[in-house]
């Protein structure tokens, strides 16, 4: 007979794996919902809350900055004087320097995200996906300084123009790319713990079915491997839009191929937590 203690520790073992199931689809939908933790001071915050909290505060900045500009820019159409023409200079600049930070913010947010997991698991180097996010990073934060001594407003309008078209070939591309590429390496570990635990249960519990159970003990083991071919169906689905130009700014963020894989290995991994548990109830 199993001892009491014996199964204690594997239940132990399945709820650590739980909890960290938990850890990572809060994270997920924490990150794209971007919710903000109003913490008292005397707690400390976590890195990807302190990129959260930095990144709603860009994000603040840029929509008041917005509005000075559209009243600027108004003024400056209306009067065309010198004057009105500096203070439009000077809001543009303001709106525009904003959006390097906003995008410098959003990258450090994406790679905070990646460091909420273990990579070992998974298929994927975690320092790849950093040098890609802080190459690009560097890249916005050399642009910003020369933003930051424009001298006229025809040159704002130029070097808009630049940036607007390499956020939407080249930072967007990356964003997108690697918070798939996350999400398919945070799954991939979730099943390679699935795998170690299943694997340890069923060895821990052949031989100590009872005869009567022995169909109920087939089905457990047919199960668990059907999550896990589900799984990695999932997972090289997902690996297959990584290579290709999958539309980024999607008007319905419900449909985004992101967030269908997470909620689709959600709805999976919710069954194989009950699973891991079922078949101990019978030893």
């Amino acid at each position: 007979m199993p001892t009491h203690k014996e199964i204690s520790n594997l239940k132990s073992q399945i709820s650590n794996w739980i909890f960290k199931l938990f850890l990572v689809f809060t994270v997920y939908f924490c990150f794209l919902s971007l919710i903000i933790y109003h913490l008292s001071p005397i707690f400390s915050i976590s890195p990807l809350e302190q990129a959260q909290n930095d990144y709603s505060y860009q994000l603040t900045k840029l929509s008041d900055f917005h509005e000075k500009f559209i009243t600027a820019k108004a003024n400056y159409l209306s009067y065309q004087t010198a004057v009105s023409k500096n203070y439009a200079f000077l809001k543009t600049k303001d709106y525009f320097i904003q959006v390097y930070y906003v995008y410098s913010s959003y990258l450090f947010l994406i790679e905070e995200k990646t460091n909420v997991f273990d990579w070992s698991l998974s298929s994927f180097k975690k320092d790849d996906i950093h040098a890609q996010v802080e190459k690009e990073t560097e890249y916005l934060n050399n642009n910003l300084k020369q933003a930051q001594t424009i001298q006229t407003l025809e040159e704002i309008q130029t070097r808009s123009m630049s940036l607007q078209e390499h956020i939407k070939t080249i930072t967007l591309p990356i964003i997108a790319k690697t918070v798939l590429t996350s999400d398919i390496a945070q799954v991939e570990d979730s099943l390679g713990s699935f795998n170690l635990l299943s694997q340890k249960i069923d060895l821990y519990t052949k031989g100590k079915i009872n005869e009567s159970d022995q169909p109920l003990y087939q089905n457990w083991k047919s199960e668990v491997e059907s999550i896990k071919y589900q799984l990695d169906i999932q997972i090289k689905d997902s690996k297959k839009l990584l290579g290709q130009n999958y539309i980024i700014n999607n008007s319905d963020q419900n449909q985004s191929p992101t967030k269908i894989f997470i909620q689709n290995s959600q709805k999976i991994l919710d069954r194989a937590k009950n699973i891991l548990y079922e078949i101990l109830n019978f030893i």
